[in-house]
């Protein structure tokens, strides 16, 4: 035995390489598969395209430009490593549902792309330095009108896909650093894990960027979840199975309130997941029996409306004294002629286009677009004028 003495730094030194942080939580722990299973991972992903996807009609609306928002991706995260991804201010706007389901949902834009946006919306064509961004009142109140318009529209996408009322509070947005902020002001308990959905946006001949959900893996399951029991639903396929219990995928322990889970099929049917034939030929689909029936079969009769006669209902049409003052359309066509796009890029001041009839030759006169007979062209007091030389009226019904 060493009757050597270890200085204050080495004992310091040994505890500090013997300790473990409680709250330290390892890459691998966070992996999406170890929270949400391949069903709930396809179904979150399938309702985030249909929102985003009418979230971006609304933004294409209010911008006059296309957008598209595009192939949601799915991680786990704890707020210490969103602040890590996300150093720089976000603007959040936080979505709470107090309808047809119960929970948070924050949809986040980076600075940048807020600046580039409301500029747009504003007129203003000034640069952005990505490093003196600053958005002022007017800003904020543009990014806010154009997050109310996509969340309103989500919800109601939502709504269609749960068929049933899903109502939301008026969303608040605001600029906030997630370190500084920590998530207190939307999520009650900051020590949950988060799921994260990432969306492509592309906003056209403006911006090529990310736009983010982010919601508790709780509330992702309880969400993914009643949109499976809907689709079981409207399959006629009805479900029973208990709530999941013991541990989830990865050995990591089932939350507090578990929820029923689609255990008994690999994958979420028609777009929510990509299943090959294999897969799909093992799969038992509901039944539809269709009874035949002794059906009668009559062919239709319909009125002669060749003939109308005038009555208190169908006044005759030969009576039209009461629209003689209605203004109609009188127009005098010299001629037409067929070009290539390319033959009208290369139109320019004093050139000649060859109209498809010979000089004196008469022209059409319509009326609605309808040939009522044909004139010549004359000249009375500098102003040009049809001399009709044949009428071929057509019928009152044709012309109205």
């Amino acid at each position: 035995m060493s009757n050597e003495v270890l200085s204050q730094e080495e004992i310091e030194k040994m505890l500090s390489d013997t300790e473990t942080p409680a709250q330290e939580t390892s890459g691998e722990d966070l992996s999406v598969d170890n929270y949400l299973t391949k069903s709930e991972q396809d179904l979150l992903g399938e309702i985030g395209n249909i929102c985003m996807g009418t979230s971006a009609t609304t933004m294409s609306t209010l911008l006059g430009r296309k957008t598209t928002i595009t192939t949601p991706e799915l991680s786990i995260h704890t707020v210490e490593s969103l602040s890590g991804e996300y150093p720089a201010p976000l603007v959040v706007s936080e979505i709470k549902y107090t309808r047809g389901l119960e929970g948070n949902n924050l949809l986040i834009l980076k600075e940048y792309d807020v600046a580039k946006i409301t500029n747009l919306m504003l007129g203003d064509e000034e640069e952005i330095d990505p490093d003196n961004i600053e958005l002022t009142e007017i800003h904020m109140s543009a990014i806010g009108e154009i997050m109310n318009q996509m969340v309103g529209s989500s919800a109601t996408a939502l709504a269609d896909m749960l068929h049933r009322m899903v109502d939301i509070s008026t969303p608040v947005t605001k600029r906030i650093s997630i370190h500084d902020e920590n998530l207190s002001d939307f999520f009650a308990n900051n020590n949950e894990l988060f799921v994260r959905i990432n969306f492509h946006m592309e906003i056209e001949e403006l911006l090529t960027s990310e736009i983010m959900q982010v919601l508790t893996v709780g509330f992702a399951k309880e969400m993914a979840n009643q949109v499976w029991q809907q689709m079981q639903a409207d399959m006629g396929v009805e479900t029973n199975e208990p709530a999941v219990t013991g541990e989830q995928p990865g050995g990591k322990p089932a939350p507090q309130n578990p929820t029923p889970q689609p255990t008994s099929i690999p994958a979420a049917p028609g777009p929510v997941a990509s299943v090959s034939p294999a897969a799909q030929a093992g799969r038992t689909q509901p039944q539809v029996i269709h009874e035949q029936q002794n059906i009668r079969v009559q062919q239709p009769q319909f009125q002669s409306f060749n003939e109308i006669g005038g009555n208190a209902a169908v006044p005759s049409l030969e009576n039209i004294e009461m629209i003689l003052d209605v203004p109609m359309s009188v127009t005098v066509e010299l001629g037409r002629v067929k070009k290539k796009i390319k033959d009208i890029l290369d139109f320019n001041t004093g050139a000649v286009v060859v109209l498809d009839r010979a000089a004196g030759e008469t022209v059409d006169i319509l009326v609605n677009g309808k040939c009522i007979g044909k004139g010549e062209v004359v000249v009375i007091d500098d102003n040009y004028g049809v001399r009709i030389t044949e009428i071929n009226m057509p019928s009152a019904r044709e012309l109205l």
